[in-house]
């Protein structure tokens, strides 16, 4: 890395890394064509909207920027102390904090630097945070802005983001029913929807669900009474969110194939195993142990991702049928059942129970004593 008045400048520091379609060594992290040479990336410091520290794989040494024309760059460095010194340096040439607190109270301010202090960096860090915070509250409430887009604010106030597959956006299951066609003439109100004030592990849709539910009770209960004084007790082992789940959700889309097949040792994952269909997989996370995902925003806009348009060998299962699209209620259209799930994201069923949710995985059940109420404690590495 160098510094100069007017830029940043970054090399790779790894000379074994993959020119074919991604890379990830010390200096920065990025998704890209192959015939782009990304050996090595500049951004003037005029152009960087706004940043923040992040973790990348759960280690405190990534960062990420926004510049004005709307990109973003993730960048992973070996050492945490590199990334301080490249932050201190993107400071210098920021507005001062005290302006950047005074824009944040104009309600036409734009969304320029000021996000860049929200979590670290602002000496009224916390009242900055709130602040903007409240302000995309507020339009919410005031119907201004629909939940997927408040879903995505709380993602993006909780660090996760698109280019890191271990802390990538969640979204909900929103509906109890899968195995329903979902017919287009079908009105919101007639379908069956998930109980939003509790986490996947708790949900008893199945007797299957039932015992699962009371296995998760009585060992966590266990570990609190009889389990060892050094680890703290948890209800689940696996999380809502992980990179095996999300590169089995896109698998079908690069670079997400690739990405599966490094996780899967050089082979795509056991054609059984495979997202098959979306009734399978949300009857899986509410049935099977090792299994509490949720869901992640492409399923509210990106039917593509259910579709196997680059033709990969993805396997046959064991019935010998070949896997290809995944099956999706709508009478398996795509297009439509994107559609339809997202006219129920934004419907009032959904609007008067999301902050449950919400709750459970950004608010005040996301840990601590409402956390333990709830059955919302995972294991301590995934905080």
């Amino acid at each position: 890395n160098s510094l100069s008045g007017v830029e940043i400048f970054f090399k790779s520091t790894d000379e074994d890394y993959d020119t074919d379609r991604k890379t990830c060594f010390g200096s920065y992290f990025v998704w890209h064509h192959k015939d782009v040479d990304i050996s090595s990336f500049s951004i003037s410091f005029d152009q960087i909207k706004l940043f923040f520290r992040k973790r990348y794989y759960y280690k405190n040494s990534g960062m990420e920027i926004f510049s004005k024309n709307n990109k973003s760059y993730f960048f992973n460095f070996k050492e945490e102390d590199n990334r301080e010194i490249v932050i201190n340096e993107i400071l210098s040439h920021l507005k001062d904090p005290a302006k950047i607190l005074d824009d944040l109270k104009d309600p036409k301010d734009s969304f320029d630097n000021v996000v860049g202090y929200l979590n670290q960096y602002s000496p009224n860090k916390k009242r900055v945070k709130k602040l903007k915070l409240s302000k995309q509250i507020a339009k919410w409430t005031n119907w201004e802005i629909s939940n997927f887009e408040m879903l995505m604010w709380l993602n993006f106030f909780s660090n996760r983001s698109y280019l890191d597959i271990s802390q990538y956006p969640v979204m909900p299951w929103v509906l109890s029913d899968y195995e329903d066609p979902l017919q287009k003439n079908l009105e919101v109100t007639d379908y069956q929807y998930r109980d939003f004030s509790l986490p996947m592990g708790m949900m008893e849709l199945s007797p299957e669900g039932e015992i699962r539910k009371q296995t998760f009770i009585e060992i966590y209960d266990s570990m609190k009474t009889e389990g060892d004084v050094s680890m703290k007790p948890y209800v689940y082992g696996s999380h809502y969110s992980n990179p095996v789940y999300v590169a089995n959700y896109l698998t079908r889309l690069f670079p997400f194939s690739h990405i599966m097949i490094e996780l899967q040792g050089n082979k795509f994952d056991d054609p059984d195993r495979m997202f098959l269909s979306v009734a399978n997989s949300f009857r899986n996370s509410t049935t099977q142990k090792t299994d509490l995902r949720e869901l992640i925003p492409e399923f509210f806009y990106l039917p593509e991702m259910f579709l196997n348009i680059n033709k990969l060998n993805l396997g046959q299962k064991e019935n010998k049928e070949l896997v290809d699209d995944v099956f999706v209620p709508c009478n398996n259209n795509p297009y439509d059942f994107v559609l339809t799930l997202r006219e129920v994201l934004e419907g009032d069923t959904v609007s008067m129970n999301i902050q449950k949710w919400i709750d459970l995985i950004f608010g005040y059940k996301n840990r601590g004593k409402e956390a333990d109420a709830a059955y919302n404690v995972f294991t301590e590495s995934s905080y």
